[in-house]
């Protein structure tokens, strides 16, 4: 698969060419006000995700759960992503 182009540090591969607010992750779009600020975000190029799911996978593992360690220390709930998080634009 080529490359792709991605806001950095976005766990899911965040496109910097939405068209929209509402096509990004809760935490991206919580820091944004408009569209604008999206343009002004650092970007990279990264290899395209590819993800291999095992037979035995469990849905936490799949699809995210609550970090609980995370959670009890900061007090606010923190989510893990799970394979498809890491597999998104793949």
């Amino acid at each position: 698969l080529p490359p792709i182009e991605v806001v950095k540090g976005s766990q899911y591969n965040a496109d910097p060419g939405v068209a929209s607010l509402s096509e990004l992750d809760t935490e991206l779009a919580a820091t944004l006000t408009s569209l604008e600020d999206l343009a002004e975000l650092d970007t990279e190029i990264v290899k395209a995700p590819f993800v291999q799911i095992p037979l035995n996978v469990m849905d936490d593992m799949l699809v995210g759960s609550i970090d609980v360690e995370q959670s009890v220390k900061t007090g606010v709930s923190v989510f893990q992503p799970g394979l498809l998080a890491r597999a998104h634009r793949g």
